[in-house]
């Protein structure tokens, strides 16, 4: 997947700026599995856990998983440092540029924590406000509260 030739197109580092990996789509996970699956020493998923800080045992276990790449990008993204600049960062280290520019498209598009949270927030205020139960609730309590009177007296 090549990058757009868009003059106005801003640098990686400026579109992953501040982002975390866990707010990453599906997409870019599948991507990068893809990618860093196939055996090349020093430049594959092996590479990339030890330096998420897996340690060797770790490796060989995960090595195990149907998709070892999908399971150590999961764990990792759980830590409160686990940005999209590291990740870069990781990538370049283990020199897999191909997969930095690759994953442009979707550095892109992955919200800041900020935005991520105001769009959950909207997500759950407008399927609270959607949901059939809303305005019931209160008076199914109210009706249960009787109902335990009754059964107590």
């Amino acid at each position: 997947m090549a990058s757009n030739d868009n003059s106005e197109e801003k640098p990686v580092k400026e579109q992953s700026e501040g982002k975390m990996v866990i707010h990453m789509n599906i997409a870019a996970h599948q991507l990068l599995s893809k990618l860093l699956r196939p055996k090349s020493p020093e430049h594959d998923w092996e590479s990339l856990a030890e330096l998420m800080g897996f340690s060797y045992e770790e490796v060989v276990n995960l090595g195990c998983d149907l998709d070892p790449v999908e399971s150590i990008i999961r764990q990792w993204e759980r830590q409160s440092d686990a940005t999209v600049d590291k990740l870069l960062s990781f990538l370049k280290e283990i020199e897999r540029f191909d997969v930095i520019e690759d994953l442009q498209p979707f550095i892109s598009e992955t919200p800041t924590p900020s935005l991520y949270e105001e769009r959950r927030r909207k997500k759950v205020s407008e399927n609270y406000s959607q949901s059939p139960a809303v305005g019931k609730l209160p008076i199914e309590l109210e009706q249960l509260t009787g109902y335990m009177q009754k059964a107590e007296g």
